[in-house]
């Protein structure tokens, strides 16, 4: 069973880099150093003259405590420290590149411990009660280690919590106790993915913009009281917004206070900012097409969506390199535009003009009649003038012009439909429209007149003509004239 009363803690600092020293002072001052690798440090019992931790930096557990919390942060076995700092040793820790922080703790008994954020006030922070570690472990065994991260073979799970993701520039605190107050030689492994340093930190992070488009640089640093300052433009903050040309290297130099040896430290890092080629896209499309006809836009492919637009309010976005609007009319003509969009975010943008063919309908005369040995002759009118005519009718009859002669004695053989198409071509599209006429020739009435019989002066002349005239019309001598079919010519002389 463990005991409260003999609990020596070891607080780790965790920057990205780990210093060692041995020291009888507390947090600020007596640090533990793993530059070269994975630490050791002497565990002394709490009656050694060189023993840790001559202050009291961290308060006894209460139902109060922030900083020694009886509750784990991490919600996984018991709480911190459970009891003041007895016996200190502290070690600190820059992390140079993001991912999980895990370690492991060899131990001498019980070796509890317990871990914060590291900021320049950290320490006084903990002595002031009024911050809170991030994890902690109050071991369940006095074997098999402890730390973060897996449970290696013969740990105890009550001894481990889980591994501690961070981000390149973050640093912290930890204490592990000496319960059992005996001396020895504690060892310190760091595992995971996390990268550490022996120097304070500072980084930037590159990116890729669009051409015309801003990043934003935010450098961060472990330096207490850090300043920054950009080239190319000595502008003085820690984030800045850029927009170049073409892709340029940022140089940021950060100067500040190592809070661990409290000396003033200058670090320099960089980032590029690459600019992405300018996209290019076009836009084609069927440019001038007949009314009702359909309208075909086409436009690059490579991108990962296109919007398109045109009038009258036409909008439409696709991941195709086509589309169609049917039914054209004077409406949808005008300047289409297309946009696309690339995988980076950058965008292009072409436009195209689509027009519609001028046309007009075709007027003729529906029907008529004409006596055989007549002419026949066709008409036809449009408001727009075609680009051709074509006439076709009975007997193989056709002609290329408005208005033609089909012939000047028409039989009955010319009776029939004449039929026209007006063309209106515009580059490789025509559009056609038609007509017709019906022409109905009248064959001729055979007629002649009987022998006219010898009439006595001042007798009577009986005329006669056929049969089947719709109208009929006689003259003769002596002005002699008549609308009859069979007149009668009195007082002959």
């Amino acid at each position: 069973m463990k005991r409260k009363s003999n609990i020596l803690v070891i607080c780790f600092i965790f920057l990205v880099n780990i210093l060692l020293a041995q020291s009888p002072l507390d947090c600020s001052t007596s640090t533990v150093s793993a530059c070269a690798g994975n630490p050791s440090f002497p565990f002394s019992t709490n009656t050694s003259t060189t023993s840790y931790g001559a202050i009291m930096d961290l308060p006894g557990n209460s139902t109060s405590s922030i900083s020694n919390p009886s509750t784990n942060p991490t919600g996984i076995n018991s709480g911190c420290l459970l009891s003041g700092e007895l016996n200190a040793t502290w070690v600190t820790v820059n992390i140079s590149s993001s991912g999980t922080l895990e370690f492991n703790i060899s131990q001498l008994g019980y070796t509890d411990w317990a871990m914060w954020p590291l900021t320049a006030s950290t320490c006084a922070n903990i002595q002031n009660n009024t911050l809170a570690p991030i994890t902690c472990n109050w071991n369940a065994s006095s074997t098999g280690g402890t730390g973060i991260g897996p449970v290696p073979p013969g740990g105890n799970p009550g001894n481990f919590q889980p591994g501690l993701v961070v981000t390149a520039g973050q640093s912290f605190i930890i204490c592990v106790t000496n319960f059992s107050n005996v001396s020895g030689i504690i060892n310190m492994a760091f595992t995971g993915t996390a990268g550490t340093s022996c120097v304070p930190f500072s980084s930037t992070t590159s990116q890729t913009i669009c051409p015309a488009a801003s990043a934003t640089l935010t450098a961060t640093s472990n330096l207490a009281g850090a300043s920054y300052t950009w080239m190319p433009g000595g502008i003085i903050s820690q984030t800045i917004s850029v927009s170049p040309p073409t892709t340029t290297i940022y140089t940021v130099t950060v100067g500040g206070t190592n809070t661990v040896t409290s000396t003033y430290t200058t670090n320099v890092s960089t980032s590029t900012v690459t600019v992405l080629p300018n996209p290019t896209i076009t836009l084609t499309s069927n440019s001038m097409v007949c009314p009702n006809g359909t309208i075909n836009l086409y436009t690059s492919p490579g991108f990962t969506n296109y919007v398109w637009s045109g009038p009258p309010a036409y909008t439409q976005t696709t991941t195709l390199t086509t589309v169609s609007r049917p039914s054209a009319n004077a409406g949808m003509a005008g300047t289409y535009t297309i946009i696309g969009r690339t995988a980076q975010g950058c965008t292009a943008t072409a436009t195209t003009t689509v027009g519609l063919i001028p046309v007009s309908s075709v007027t003729t005369i529906p029907t008529f009649s004409v006596c055989q040995g007549g002419g026949i002759f066709l008409t036809s009118t449009t408001s727009v003038t075609p680009t051709s005519y074509s006439w076709f009718g009975p007997l193989g009859f056709s002609s290329p012009v408005q208005n033609p002669t089909v012939t000047i004695a028409a039989l009955p053989m010319h009776s029939g439909t004449y039929s026209i198409t007006t063309s209106y071509t515009s580059g490789t599209t025509t559009c056609i429209y038609g007509g017709s006429t019906i022409v109905n020739v009248i064959p001729a009435i055979p007629a002649s007149l009987p022998a006219m019989p010898t009439v006595c002066n001042n007798g009577t002349i009986n005329l006669t003509a056929p049969v089947g005239g719709t109208s009929y019309s006689w003259g003769g001598p002596n002005s002699f004239t008549s609308s009859l079919q069979s007149p009668n010519v009195t007082n002959a002389a």
